[in-house]
């Protein structure tokens, strides 16, 4: 929205909707998050937020930030935060299955990457064995059907519980929107709810 004009392409150049993003983070804070692999990360500011926000809330073992593309603030950030690293690496290759062998079960994953339906079910059928919860990026944006379908069928899945921060500024959309699948044999709080 307009309103926010002033505040972008500076700071950390986080790619979300604060009224999507905020209650995300506010959401993760009570999930006892641990580990944590970003897919598609640009310029870094959702990773750096996001971790930050887990260390505050509790230990964090380690988090990794994929993309094909270089990413020039991730080399300052490590040298601030030794559990973190970077891996450009493209989530289509085996490369990638080695790194998540390596990284072994990962508390959160956030999908970012190649906004198109074939490589995000690819990136969740692989991910979903690791992750404990999985989180999608751009589940009701207009410009990105792919993912709204196969959030959608996450949700028809059995086993993971689903949920969404998908507020929209007036007059605008909808865009972004983020979605939240938790396996549902992981014991956590979302909001209100306690889930076993």
């Amino acid at each position: 929205p307009s309103a926010l004009h002033p505040f972008t392409g500076r700071g950390l150049r986080i790619w979300q909707y604060p009224v999507q993003f905020g209650p995300y983070l506010a959401a993760l804070a009570g999930l006892r998050v641990r580990s944590y692999l970003e897919l598609g990360i640009r310029h870094g500011g959702s990773f750096v937020a996001t971790v930050e926000l887990l260390e505050r809330v509790g230990p964090l073992d380690f988090a990794v930030g994929v993309d094909i593309i270089p990413c020039d603030a991730m080399s300052e950030y490590q040298k601030i935060n030794p559990r973190i690293r970077f891996s450009k690496v493209n989530s289509q290759t085996s490369e990638f299955i080695e790194l998540l062998a390596d990284l072994g079960n990962i508390d959160l994953v956030f999908i970012d990457s190649h906004h198109d339906a074939m490589q995000c079910r690819k990136e969740f059928s692989v991910l979903m064995s690791y992750a404990n919860m999985v989180a999608f990026h751009d589940i009701t944006n207009t410009g990105c059907p792919g993912i709204a379908e196969v959030w959608s069928e996450i949700k028809a899945l059995p086993g993971w519980d689903c949920h969404e921060f998908t507020e929209q500024y007036p007059g605008l959309g909808p865009f972004m929107g983020i979605g939240l699948a938790i396996k549902s044999t992981r014991q956590i709080a979302v909001g209100d709810q306690q889930h076993v």
